[in-house]
């Protein structure tokens, strides 16, 4: 791939557990996202890979498993003589039109509350009143706050910045 120009790659890992990735139906696996990521820093390709937290289903067991894989690897790649970045995104989970979660949320043991309420209907058009209606504004995810799913985000964050890679 590098002798054919390849000089970044972005890898939707998501997370190093393979529970959660069974629950995303992401069709791969902690070892599998692992060995992607070594195997394009071992031949110096810069690569950007994203963590999910606060998935339904994320237990702190598996949030820890991914913190660890993390470290793991961010120290690997520090530690290898590579030229090349090796670069992590967080995000917090959301629920997206389209996505299973949003199809079958309590199959997810997730409440979403959609729309802005009645008191915005005039102040937008029909059209966009249809699309807005349809669009989550706020979701609970069964034995999961809010809180400890940025505060999960923050120590990732940390494992970047504390690494100097760009993330």
């Amino acid at each position: 791939l590098q002798r054919a120009g390849l000089v970044s790659a972005a890898i939707g890992v998501e997370s190093f557990s393979d529970p959660v990735l069974g629950s995303m139906d992401k069709g791969r696996t902690e070892n599998g996202n692992l060995a992607a990521v070594e195997l394009l820093v071992s031949h110096g390709i810069n690569t950007r890979f994203n963590i999910v937290t606060g998935f339904p289903g994320e237990t702190h067991h598996s949030f820890l498993h991914t913190l660890q894989q993390t470290e793991a690897l961010l120290s690997t790649a520090q530690n290898s003589g590579s030229d090349c970045l090796l670069a992590m995104s967080v995000e917090p989970f959301c629920v997206m039109p389209g996505s299973r979660v949003y199809a079958s949320p309590h199959q997810f043991g997730v409440e979403i509350e959609r729309g802005l309420g009645a008191e915005y209907r005039d102040r937008i058009g029909e059209q966009v009143w249809e699309f807005v209606e349809q669009v989550p504004t706020s979701f609970k995810i069964q034995d999961t706050s809010a809180a400890e799913v940025h505060q999960r985000r923050r120590i990732l964050e940390s494992l970047a910045s504390d690494t100097n890679y760009w993330g």
